[in-house]
């Protein structure tokens, strides 16, 4: 045990030599079941409390736990690889219509899907008008280009309701 500081040196190195508490060493505070900090053994308030009460600081400094952090890294890793993945996969499909666009062969990036017109009835139900049909232009590929919507999409979705 050091005596100078009243702090046990192993409790030191654990600690990396930073000490305890705001850098005054051998500090140590008081948390109650609810995780606040209480007050310095010396009995003063700490600086935080002061702000806490004040409302400007809200979070005073607090250093969550190594699992709570790890959790926080990962969810943002997760995230960063979705949006990372997506723009990948996009890019990857654009370069794919663009060398379709050059190889000129008939209608390969861009395909005519027959589109029918729909409206809502008052009682709720819908009447498709068969009798005009249209073609929309849709283009082969997973995202929309060059202001085409995918084919895969309008196939679904081939009635237009109007007055909806």
């Amino acid at each position: 045990m050091d005596h100078a500081a009243g702090v046990d040196p192993a409790i030191l190195r654990r600690l990396g030599g930073r000490g305890l508490g705001d850098g005054r060493l051998g500090e140590r505070r008081r948390v109650d079941d609810a995780g606040n900090h209480d007050r310095r053994d010396d009995g003063t308030p700490h600086p935080f409390d002061a702000r806490r009460e004040r409302g400007t600081c809200a979070t005073a400094n607090i250093r969550y736990p190594w699992h709570v952090r790890r959790v926080g890294r990962v969810a943002r890793w997760c995230i960063l690889l979705a949006v990372a993945s997506v723009v990948i996969v996009y890019v990857g499909d654009d370069l794919t219509v663009r060398y379709r666009l050059t190889r000129h062969d008939p209608g390969d990036p861009f395909d005519q899907i027959t589109v029918y017109t729909g409206a809502v009835l008052k009682n709720g139900k819908t009447e498709i008008f068969y009798d005009s049909p249209q073609s929309e232009t849709c283009v082969r590929a997973l995202f929309p280009h060059a202001g085409a919507t995918p084919c895969w999409y309008l196939r679904k979705h081939n009635i237009k309701v109007i007055g909806s």
